[in-house]
């Protein structure tokens, strides 16, 4: 029986080696080193077995690796804050869960495990999870990587988010009186009396703020400020494209704004704020609110706690201030008492709709529609509107 015959290789003088190429999974053509012809063939069967199982990540990649590619793809042109829901959707529940799976071993179980991790969570997170999920396995039956959905059937559940209260004018007037002179101020001043974003705000530079004596005053959202690595990043991409808007000012806001205007940089802190700062900054509202307060000792080698009430018009133990806000605040509720505002005034949805920056009114009114009055008596007054109009006979 003859011999295998030995594999034969280039000899590279120059370099006292051997050469062999082959091919990558691009197909192009790459140059193996050996010393000796032996080290070389381990080489070869080494980027070989490398080869195989390319061919079979790139055919059945593992869970983590497909919804990596597919996020880059799906959100390279997305708007900020959608992009934001796909990314926290994949990288925070569904990798954690299946990433370690590959792609066509995935079954409606190995789902259902993502969505059951969620069992504790608001529907509306696990509304935007299953959804992210539903797309990412679509894509892949577009790719021929897999035949079916392992999440076509599954629904998603979780507990309603508690329907926020706006605060009422005592609560204001209180909390102004709370943060009058604080670097809080002019971002309470601009939730409450326009009704923007914490991102826009934020991102507001006086360049965008219009103060005419004779003329109405007026601001221009044009900008958003959001965090990378806590670190802001200020540009021009809103939440969408009825985001950018004119806000005209009420009277008290005009007029605190006239006396702390300069003449350029942000309207809220003199440069883009970190998130660290900007927590810094609410926790002056944070620090006046009254209750239960539990802080870690200052050089407890034990991390020693202490716990201390906040009583209602107490002073602060620094003695700089007073205990004053008894109700529950936060930066999102200054923008959704300025919009309960606009329509307990009666204001017609598609104002507040665009004062507000939302896409459409049935946004609008699908998150205020609470506020509409439905006693019988506002009803029929509606009621008896219409049918006299429909009852008119022309003589």
């Amino acid at each position: 029986m003859p011999r295998p015959k030995k594999p034969t290789y280039e000899y590279v003088e120059k370099l006292k080696c051997y050469r062999k190429r082959v091919k990558d999974l691009d197909g192009r053509y790459v140059a193996l080193y050996g010393k000796t012809p032996e080290e070389l063939t381990e080489k070869i069967r080494s980027a070989e077995a490398s080869y195989q199982e390319g061919l079979d990540n790139r055919a059945n990649p593992y869970v983590r690796e497909y919804a990596a590619k597919w996020l880059k793809l799906t959100t390279s042109d997305m708007k900020a804050k959608n992009k934001e829901i796909y990314q926290g959707a994949v990288n925070l529940h569904i990798i954690p869960v299946i990433g370690d799976i590959r792609l066509q071993d995935v079954q409606p179980d190995d789902a259902r495990r993502v969505m059951v991790a969620l069992a504790d969570k608001s529907a509306s997170l696990q509304s935007k999870v299953l959804n992210t999920m539903r797309k990412m396995f679509e894509n892949a039956i577009d790719n021929g990587l897999i035949a079916k959905n392992p999440c076509a059937k599954l629904k998603s559940g979780g507990y309603k988010t508690k329907e926020k209260t706006a605060l009422t004018p005592d609560q204001t007037k209180t909390l102004l009186e709370a943060v009058a002179g604080t670097r809080a101020e002019p971002f309470v001043m601009l939730g409450l009396y326009t009704g923007m974003r914490r991102e826009e705000i934020l991102g507001l530079k006086w360049d965008c703020v219009f103060l005419p004596k004779k003329k109405t005053p007026y601001i221009v959202v044009k900008r958003a400020l959001r965090w990378q690595n806590c670190q802001p990043v200020v540009d021009d991409i809103l939440k969408s494209d009825a985001a950018q808007r004119t806000i005209p000012l009420p009277a008290p806001l005009a007029e605190y704004l006239r006396g702390i205007k300069k003449p350029a940089g942000h309207v809220v802190g003199d440069s883009p704020l970190s998130q660290t700062q900007f927590k810094n900054l609410w926790r002056v509202v944070e620090n006046r609110r009254v209750g239960e307060k539990t802080y870690t000792i200052p050089y407890s080698k034990t991390h020693e706690k202490s716990t201390f009430i906040r009583e209602k018009g107490q002073k602060s133990r620094g003695g700089d201030f007073y205990y004053t806000i008894d109700f529950p605040v936060s930066p999102h509720i200054l923008r959704h008492t300025y919009i309960t505002n606009l329509i307990l005034s009666g204001a017609d949805p598609k104002t507040v709709q665009y004062l507000a920056g939302h896409a459409n009114s049935q946004i609008t009114m699908d998150i205020y529609t609470h506020l509409v009055d439905r006693s019988p008596d506002r009803l029929m007054s509606e009621v008896t509107k219409a049918f006299e109009v429909k009852s008119e006979v022309k003589k």
